[in-house]
């Protein structure tokens, strides 16, 4: 049971790594195009940030269903993983 619960837990601190990284890659590259333009920064078909009065906000409801996502991919490939392993 022990083992279950750090294999997911790091798969989790994966999956929560990659979903961050993502999100600050796709910022710091859309971050002039949206100033410039006034359109939000999209992943997929979701607004993750945009600018009001030329201030940037973040979108964290997205973002966090996002992220959530990630995560779960992150532990059902690391649990996949484990089970493929272990046969």
């Amino acid at each position: 049971m022990t083992r279950i619960a750090i294999r997911v837990s790091i798969a989790a601190l994966i999956g929560l790594g990659v979903s961050i990284t993502t999100f600050s890659i796709l910022i710091w590259l859309g971050y002039e195009q949206a100033l410039t333009s006034g359109e939000p920064i999209q992943f997929f078909t979701r607004d993750i940030y945009q600018f009001e009065n030329e201030v940037g906000v973040a979108n964290q409801n997205q973002m966090a269903i996002l992220g959530a996502g990630f995560m779960g991919i992150a532990i059902l490939v690391g649990e996949i993983g484990a089970r493929l392993k272990q046969k």
